[in-house]
């Protein structure tokens, strides 16, 4: 066997491991009992860092001041040195606190300028362009009745989901929920989303609040959590719906961020013991990463002369070229290379089942957390499914440009966006949780 073939070997036994572990996990705890509701609340203190949010701001502080809570809450925004009209806008609203820094100092530290700001037992974390549901702050502080509980985390959705792009976004969000809830069950995810997560204040002073060092400040909060041993939960009747970047070289320059962020997690945080977070979660950080460094070659490689075969063959023609790109951009392909190999038309080995089944798997954990999270499937959940391959593809390329970032000593985690992504909030429709 080459070298090639026993890396694909291993890259696929461990996609199909992690997925097949997942299904285990979510069967195993399939009965879970709701959270039960508690008869007090406790003081809760909201969050909402700030930064360049004016096409949304406003709705983000609407949807704390109409989501339910029965014990005493406080709003504070923390603004972060906006340069358009988020200051502005602040100004007009009552019943919030407005904490401005003069200076930009990022997300992390305008977070602890917030917190050390609180007087409520609980700090809960809503970015500036998010929306929360109506129950989603009582859900949460349900989670909290354990004191070994520090943090809980919550289903992000996406906002402007009428652009194309959104689309594919809203599928990669539903399937990280997915995964967070499956990771809690086992105390071994390291996320609580930063559009929408909730802490016990005092313990978050006990680490001293949010690092400024790195892109992930909501994983590696979460990270120091669980090494002091505190647990960490996940609410999922509470729904978070967030602005993100809706055009091409936007969500590519997001996604940047965020690999650099989980590698510079990585350097800081791995350790050899037998926690599960050092067996599984944080190793599983750099295998998909790597993923994307060793199969981005041969993906475009093995393309690129497909085509040039195409090109050269007497028969091509329009039709070709359209089988061509459904082959190769959209599932067509990897349900035709299924079919023909599990029918025995053509002769398979080993790697061919193993690839078949860890895909997939993939593709059933996407469609299982569409139906648990959104209720229904709809035309924009089935589109950017049916041409999955295109996030694949334009993914890998950005976890090759993330390999700078095992080089960096430091990240300073500071926001570069210069206004909110859709200003015209007219165009915006919060779906149905």
């Amino acid at each position: 066997m080459s070298c090639w073939n026993i890396v694909k070997v291993l890259i696929f036994s461990i996609s199909f491991t992690s997925s097949a572990a997942y299904f285990l996990i979510a069967f195993l705890y399939r009965k879970k009992p709701p959270y039960p509701r508690r008869d007090s609340y406790p003081s809760l203190s909201i969050i909402i860092p700030c930064h360049n949010e004016e096409g949304i701001i406003a709705q983000c502080i609407h949807s704390v001041f109409t989501s339910s809570y029965a014990g005493k809450k406080e709003i504070i925004v923390v603004d972060d040195n906006s340069t358009d009209q988020s200051a502005a806008i602040l100004s007009a609203i009552s019943g919030i606190r407005v904490i401005t820094n003069y200076e930009q100092l990022g997300k992390a530290q305008s977070l602890n300028r917030g917190i050390a700001e609180a007087s409520g037992d609980l700090v809960a974390v809503v970015d500036g362009d998010g929306i929360i549901s109506k129950e989603a702050l009582e859900k949460m502080a349900d989670t909290f009745s354990d004191p070994q509980v520090a943090a809980c985390g919550t289903v992000v959705k996406v906002y402007n989901r009428n652009h194309i792009i959104s689309c594919w976004t809203l599928l990669s969000q539903l399937t990280y929920s997915l995964t967070r809830e499956i990771l809690t069950h086992i105390n071994a995810n390291i996320t609580v989303p930063g559009p929408l997560c909730m802490f016990r204040r005092d313990i978050l002073l006990e680490i001293n609040g949010f690092s400024p060092r790195g892109f992930s400040e909501d994983a590696d909060v979460v990270v120091r959590l669980l090494r002091k041993g505190y647990k960490t939960q996940f609410c999922a009747e509470a729904v978070v719906e967030t602005v993100l970047p809706y055009t091409f070289f936007a969500l590519l320059r997001q996604r940047y961020r965020w690999l650099c962020g989980s590698i510079f997690l990585l350097r800081n945080h791995i350790r050899y013991s037998s926690k599960l977070i050092d067996v599984y979660t944080l190793p599983m950080i750099f295998f998909g990463w790597m993923q994307g460094v060793v199969f981005a070659p041969f993906i475009f490689r093995d393309m690129f002369i497909s085509y040039k075969h195409l090109v050269l063959s007497p028969d091509y023609g329009p039709r070709e070229f359209l089988d061509f790109m459904l082959s190769s951009f959209s599932l067509y392909g990897f349900f035709s290379y299924a079919y023909n190999i599990l029918t025995g038309f053509w002769k398979g080995n080993f790697i061919d089942y193993l690839s078949i089944a860890s895909t997939s798997l993939y593709l059933a954990f996407i469609i299982v957390a569409v139906c648990k999270y959104e209720k229904r499937i709809r035309i924009t959940h089935i589109i950017p499914f049916f041409f999955q391959p295109i996030e694949w593809y334009c993914m890998a390329p950005v976890c090759i440009l993330a390999i700078k970032a095992f080089f960096i000593k430091e990240q300073k985690n500071i926001w570069k966006k210069k206004s909110t992504y859709a200003v015209n909030t007219k165009h915006f429709s919060q779906s149905n949780s």
